[in-house]
């Protein structure tokens, strides 16, 4: 009976939440098209169409998910300057990406372009771009020092993942990485936001970050199998110990979530946009379960196919798992 009261009482509340994320994330790919359309006017520089259609749907799921959720503690969603700052990070973010995956600049390179100023002389518009681009936003952030000093740790974690196309990478290395490159590429995000978060808040930046990023290994094993690339996701060798490392950042997360100081009301919103996030990562699990179930271990994922491995969000029975699973995460914090 507790347990029914506890759904009834969500059901608002995830209301709420879905149609927020589907009116929100049709505005916010409009926004940020017409903005990446105004930077390269402003800048003289065509950005690459896999770069900026990457730079929209990051920042189309982001702002109205992960954002919104952290400027809701305050009471207020993201403004226009916030999404402005979003939008070009997600840009420079894309761009980085496209130089270590693709390896147009080497590793010193991409290092001298970031954090040697104008001792660096870019050679190409990407290069020009990317470094106007992050002296807007150091131009804007508030919290200098903080910034920089987070910036570097993101490119260290950055060129560590390069040790991921190592095979014989061990899972404490796996697992550092792993969190450390997804951690601060979203703590980046709270210093695009003019509020003053609770170190409970930053915290929670932090964490949804490793939870984000081992998410997107989850959902990637099949592609990342082919391209030689070890994560925890596919190279663990077993579903329980995939499931054991995924579970301690969620239980981290809640404990921060317990320790954040907000109304309770915004509070609860919170933790159910949370869950929503990281339940995506518990319906990837449960898919992985049904293979070693099947074959009685989890195989070399390279040997199975697309069909194994793809999580499909537009089937209705994993739409209609992952909202049981958010509902029923999201109704307790612990």
């Amino acid at each position: 009976m507790e347990t029914l009261k506890k759904y009834i009482l969500a059901i608002p509340v995830v209301f709420k939440l879905l149609l927020h994320f589907i009116i929100s994330r049709r505005q916010s790919k409009r926004f940020a098209q017409e903005l990446i359309a105004a930077i390269e006017t402003k800048h003289g520089v065509l950005i690459a169409d896999a770069v900026k259609q990457k730079s929209i749907i990051s920042y189309a799921i982001y702002t109205p998910i992960v954002c919104d959720a952290f400027t809701q503690l305050h009471g207020r969603y993201t403004t226009i300057a916030e999404k402005t700052r979003l939008v070009y990070y997600f840009v420079m973010a894309s761009m980085y990406d496209d130089f270590f995956d693709n390896h147009a600049l080497t590793v010193a390179e991409i290092e001298a372009l970031t954090f040697s100023g104008d001792d660096y002389t870019p050679k190409s518009n990407d290069e020009y771009l990317i470094r106007a681009i992050h002296r807007y936003l150091l131009q804007e952030v508030k919290q200098k020092n903080a910034y920089l000093a987070l910036f570097h740790d993101m490119f260290t974690a950055q060129k560590d993942s390069l040790q991921q196309f190592n095979p014989s990478i061990s899972a404490e290395t796996l697992l550092s990485v792993t969190h450390r490159k997804g951690g601060f590429a979203v703590l980046m995000c709270y210093f695009y936001t003019d509020v003053e978060g609770t170190g409970a808040e930053k915290k929670c930046w932090y964490l949804l970050g490793t939870i984000i990023q081992m998410i997107n290994d989850l959902f990637d094993t099949y592609k990342d199998s082919r391209a030689g690339i070890y994560t925890f996701a596919n190279n663990f060798s077993s579903v329980a110990a995939i499931q054991h490392a995924y579970k301690q950042q969620v239980l981290l997360l809640k404990n921060e979530i317990n320790a954040l100081n907000a109304p309770d009301k915004q509070k609860r919103l919170f933790n159910y946009t949370m869950a929503a996030v990281y339940c995506l990562g518990f319906l990837a699990i449960e898919q992985l379960q049904q293979i070693e179930n099947r074959l009685g271990a989890l195989p070399d994922f390279a040997t199975l196919s697309r069909k194994d491995l793809i999580i499909d969000m537009e089937k209705y029975n994993n739409r209609k798992r992952w909202i049981q699973l958010f509902f029923q995460h999201g109704s307790t914090l612990l």
